[in-house]
């Protein structure tokens, strides 16, 4: 019995000593672990194993960022199951927000039943305010699309009436209107087995309006009668409805039978449905779309949020995420993503983190050893919790990696183990306050404002004041907007400058 025991020990110590437990890195200045970890944005679980055994020794983050491996479970497992035994974190992405279904959940929940707190959480989305900033085209809300002209298309479906609205950067409103009329419209005819309706019955109605900023308004309407071989269909010309009353009809002849224009809904009243009408409007609709999602993913999965971001990160946090990454990319400067990123974490009380991408638009795409070194350095002592590298696209056998960047990885973890104090940390102490619900992106005096507006009389100022005091504060600044939030936190800087003061 008693060697029966002494056996069973054993095998368990086996079993257990087969699975490396995964690492955390903890600075001597902080008991929170610090995360350091590579993408994998390939297609292969080979690759992805391959990849894991070249950084397991020196990482202990693996974040499979595979659009094209997001849905397949089998990949998932094989993959993470690898990382998790060879001691590394965890963390899987899911990309698609326009249809979020059952398969977002069942990753989530499927990826913390089986890892456990090995599993950290879910990179859900990718670059929410940069493509609102960016005008990239795609849905920016359940019912709301953005397409790559910058116009902003908007659904409102009910039974009988529905109605989509395009509203143009130039302030021309399209608007298609459809009524249903009479539920089925029609009697079933048991002999004939289908539908019967009079040819006569009005079955639907289409209408097409168009505003314009002089005050004009043309429409136009189509009507469906019948069904099948009894359907027709009727459509008018089109009719301008000027502002002094007159109403021309397709060929710019005076009407007087197409009644006026007060029979439309005004112009300023149809514009106010545009959710990116103003600034506050945008804010507001970009909030509500991304925390509705954020919410019905969060009533069935309890994963935490990531995502990475270069641009509205403190929108991102108000819409729900527990991390952003903020983006160091080209040789935009760190300080100001550190700055807003690290102050809207910092407001909200969440963890941020970098996520070092691309220097180049081309081969070899990533930067040196060396900077990437100095990267996760400046993140480390900055008070980021997670350093994460992008290894997209596959022009090497590890993405875009060479031996050069996981000696600098390795450099690194080395340091974060024997000498954390070394690299210092940097604690905010600086605060500047910009104008609340100002969607600004900061990279130049002309970059614009939530994607949909230009550059304004604050923009070049703003820009201006964010150069200079990165450049007297390096790290120590945050950047908040103006708001409640930030009022309750403004005793916790030495030094607070607003964007309508003179900043020296």
């Amino acid at each position: 019995m008693f060697v029966g025991l002494i056996i069973v020990f054993l095998v368990a110590v086996s079993a257990f000593a087969a699975v490396r437990l995964p690492s955390d890195i903890t600075g001597s200045s902080s008991d929170a672990p610090f995360y350091l970890g590579v993408t994998y944005c390939g297609s292969s679980v080979a690759e992805a194993k391959q990849l894991i055994d070249r950084v397991k020794n020196y990482t202990n983050l693996f974040v499979l960022q595979s659009g094209s491996l997001m849905n397949d479970f089998d990949a998932a497992k094989q993959i993470g199951d690898y990382a998790v035994n060879s001691g590394l974190h965890l963390m899987l992405y899911y990309g698609v927000i326009d249809t979020l279904d059952h398969k977002c959940y069942e990753l989530a929940n499927f990826a913390q039943q089986r890892w456990g707190s090995n599993f950290i959480g879910l990179y859900f989305n990718d670059e929410p305010g940069g493509k609102i900033l960016d005008k990239m085209g795609g849905y920016i809300g359940r019912s709301i699309f953005r397409n790559a002209d910058g116009s902003i298309f908007v659904s409102q479906s009910g039974r009988v009436n529905s109605s989509r609205f395009t509203f143009y950067p130039s302030g021309e409103i399209g608007v298609n209107q459809q009524t249903h009329y009479g539920g089925l419209m029609g009697q079933y005819n048991q002999s004939q087995g289908g539908m019967t309706v009079d040819p006569d019955q009005l079955i639907q109605s289409y209408k097409i309006i168009d505003y314009y900023t002089n005050g004009t308004i043309t429409c136009r309407t189509t009507n469906y009668y019948g069904v099948n071989t009894e359907s027709r269909s009727e459509s008018s010309g089109l009719y301008t409805y000027l502002p002094d009353g007159t109403v021309l009809d397709q060929d710019g002849s005076p009407v007087t039978d197409q009644g006026s224009i007060s029979q439309f809904q005004p112009y300023q009243e149809v514009w106010d449905q545009n959710p990116y009408a103003t600034p506050a409007k945008a804010a507001a609709s970009f909030i509500s779309s991304h925390q509705s999602t954020i919410c019905e993913l969060r009533n069935k999965s309890a994963a935490a949020l990531f995502t990475s971001d270069y641009a509205l990160y403190w929108y991102d946090y108000k819409s729900g995420y527990d991390t952003v990454f903020a983006q160091f990319v080209g040789n935009e400067s760190r300080e100001r993503h550190i700055a807003l990123c690290r102050g809207a974490a910092e407001t909200f009380g969440k963890d941020w983190g970098a996520i070092i991408t691309w220097k180049y638009n081309q081969a070899p795409y990533l930067e040196s050893g060396d900077e990437l070194y100095n990267d996760l350095a400046l993140a480390y002592n900055s008070g980021a919790k997670y350093g994460i590298v992008f290894t997209y696209p596959h022009i090497t056998a590890y993405g875009t990696l060479t031996d050069e960047h996981f000696s600098a990885l390795q450099r690194f973890w080395n340091t974060l183990k024997t000498n954390p104090d070394s690299l210092g940390k940097t604690q905010s102490e600086v605060a500047y306050i910009v104008p609340a619900d100002y969607g600004f992106g900061f990279r130049s005096a002309e970059d614009t404002i939530w994607g949909q507006f230009p550059s304004d009389e604050l923009s070049a100022k703003i820009c201006s004041d964010t150069v200079a005091l990165t450049g007297r504060y390096g790290a120590k600044l945050n950047i908040l907007y103006d708001g409640p939030e930030t009022a309750s936190k403004l005793s916790s800087y030495s030094t607070v400058y607003y964007y309508n003061q003179t900043v020296t």
